[in-house]
């Protein structure tokens, strides 16, 4: 059994997977027949190419590939400040083998948080809960995408 990398991207296909990289072997190609949700990666993928050692940092990123069981994280970052207000959004994604901690921090003026989920839809629904519970005089905006 090889080490197997999901084409989130775009299908498996000529030029989207490194085709002999050195001393390793490529064992096998599966494209979906539609962009596919995969629990090994977490998210939606186009295929898989298998092979028989792990690939290089350089070709997965190059290739924009995703290593079975490296799942895609958010972060959302809320605060509190003293006078009563409160922000909450998604501030950026990982890609790891396990969920990060949450954290939180305080400063003179207000109270910082990092909650970390597994998946887009919760994230923004605790962005949205975060905000209505603390404003709920305040209409809710819509979640401005995030940068990567």
């Amino acid at each position: 059994m090889g080490v197997k990398y999901y084409g989130t991207e775009r299908p498996i296909s000529m030029g989207a997977f490194p085709k002999n990289p050195a001393d390793n072997q490529l064992l096998s190609v599966m494209n979906f027949d539609e962009k596919t949700f995969c629990p090994e990666i977490g998210r939606e993928a186009y295929g898989y190419a298998e092979y028989e050692n792990p690939l290089s940092d350089a070709d997965t990123k190059d290739y924009e590939l995703t290593k079975e069981g490296m799942k895609l994280f958010y972060c959302v970052t809320s605060s509190f400040d003293d006078k009563g207000h409160t922000m909450a959004k998604i501030t950026k994604t990982i890609e790891a083998e396990e969920i990060p901690e949450n954290s939180s921090k305080e400063t003179s003026r207000k109270t910082i948080y990092n909650d970390w989920f597994d998946n887009y839809e919760e994230a923004k629904k605790f962005t949205e809960d975060v905000l209505k519970e603390n404003e709920p005089d305040k209409p809710v905006q819509s979640q401005r995408e995030y940068d990567n």
